[in-house]
């Protein structure tokens, strides 16, 4: 193998060697000899080795960084055995995002050198801002740039509506904790995790939800509905009469047997739309 890759987390005070190796298989981190092991407190080493740059290295960067107070920093280094020249490479990674500031390359000077350079030529031509390009091109020479990233704005209640327009927030907010969501993938409310499934769920009794939805097909659509928990299947079956036929839906749990129904089943199962309201005042349409 021609590259080393050293992946260090800090802030990292709940982690344990098999959490990480839990991201490393879910994303997957393609290298060999992996290790990881703890450096200090709240400090964390994943390494190995590849041939090339590995496969997954900037989404198990993104992946570990993303709860807030957490820093990642990635350096790779190379030999001459599948490349041209040596060189390294290091690249910093806050609360799920890429700080394109740190990064440095060959030598690790930063990876904007020529533009760095460029800024302070200019400055020192103007005279305005000599300061800054200067501390600006000598802080990507030591790699002692501050990191700097915008705080993901937070979480502040998610609107759940059926297709009759019923709420149904105030029984959602009362089983689920929204705290806990730190972001949305796919369409889907995401908890701040080290397993493969980050979807968000509860074990709090949620048939006030059913019950709820139930009366509200009865009212707008005269669908007569029940419910009961199936443990065969791990899920709540909810049979129905519409006065000519009969059929089933389904609330699967997340299928680990432990009974926590993920908030997307219930949203999708039972045709819902969730609008999930952040604390910047934007909102994602859709959510489950």
């Amino acid at each position: 193998m021609s590259q080393w890759t050293q992946i260090t987390i800090r802030g990292g005070d709940e982690m344990t060697e098999e959490s990480l190796a839990e991201i490393v298989e879910a994303v997957p981190l393609e290298v060999s000899d992996l290790g990881i092991y703890p450096s200090g407190p709240g400090v964390w080493i994943v390494e190995g080795n590849s041939k090339w740059q590995p496969d997954g290295l900037g989404d198990f960067c993104e992946r570990v960084s993303l709860p807030r107070g957490r820093v990642v920093e990635a350096v790779e280094e190379w030999n001459t055995l599948d490349a041209d020249e040596p060189g390294q490479q290091r690249t910093v990674y806050v609360a799920g995002d890429r700080c394109a500031e740190q990064d440095q390359t060959s030598e690790l000077v930063p990876a904007d050198l020529k533009a760095s350079i460029t800024s302070l030529r200019e400055a020192l031509e103007t005279g305005s801002g000599v300061k800054e390009a200067a501390l600006w091109l000598v802080d990507g020479l030591e790699g002692t740039r501050a990191v700097q990233s915008e705080p993901r704005p937070t979480l502040v209640s998610v609107e759940v509506v059926d297709e009759a327009s019923v709420a149904y927030s105030d029984l959602f907010a009362s089983v689920f904790d929204f705290d806990t969501v730190v972001d949305v993938d796919g369409g889907q409310l995401q908890v701040e995790t080290f397993g493969f499934d980050r979807r968000l769920t509860t074990r709090e009794d949620v048939s006030p939800i059913l019950r709820r939805w139930i009366e509200s097909l009865k009212t707008h659509t005269g669908v007569v509905y029940t419910y009961d928990w199936n443990d065969a299947l791990g899920a709540y079956l909810l049979p129905y009469w519409d006065g000519k036929t009969t059929g089933y839906l389904t609330v699967g749990d997340d299928g680990e047997g432990r009974g926590s129904i993920p908030f997307e089943s219930l949203v999708s199962g039972l045709g819902m739309t969730a609008t999930a309201v952040w604390s910047d005042g934007t909102t994602t349409e859709g959510v489950a």
